[in-house]
């Protein structure tokens, strides 16, 4: 299979139309380039698909299974939905759960593509602290999170 920079700027739209039809995000390639096993399979449905097959299932759901939506997942995505992008710490004293709750939430949710994560760019040293890494609902997030509001009798936070 060529390299997707080899590809004419028409079969570069064509790819990326294949790619938005089935459904795979941003987020979602990042996470599928990680994982060579899946990447495979994911050839292979694409093969699939321009080589006529009738149809072919081709989901993130394959690449993230869907996180346990405890009632602590619960209150960080609420939490995220309501406040907006924030670093862990803010979401630690924001929500009252431990950061041995947060952070293994957060990573599940990273790994799904419902939050994706930013580093801040800055010296540790000049800021007098470490880096923070803040977290952000994906649009995919965004959505889990309004359907699950009430799943808890609503939590708030």
């Amino acid at each position: 299979m060529a390299k997707h920079s080899e590809l004419s700027s028409e079969e570069s739209e064509a790819f990326q139309n294949l790619l938005d039809s089935a459904g795979l995000t941003a987020e979602g390639i990042r996470k599928l380039l990680q994982r060579p096993d899946l990447a495979r399979k994911w050839v292979e449905a694409l093969e699939g698909v321009l080589g006529g097959a009738s149809e072919v299932q081709i989901s993130n759901e394959v690449i993230a299974p869907r996180p346990r939506i405890t009632y602590s997942t619960t209150v960080v995505l609420q939490f995220l939905l309501r406040h907006g992008p924030a670093y862990g710490l803010q979401i630690i004293k924001g929500t009252g759960l431990r950061s041995g709750t947060v952070y293994p939430i957060l990573h599940r949710l990273d790994e799904a593509g419902w939050v994706s994560s930013r580093r801040e760019a800055v010296n540790p040293a000049s800021v007098g602290r470490p880096a923070r890494t803040h977290f952000c609902l994906t649009q995919d997030g965004r959505r889990e999170a309004e359907a699950i509001k009430d799943k808890f009798g609503g939590v708030a936070r």
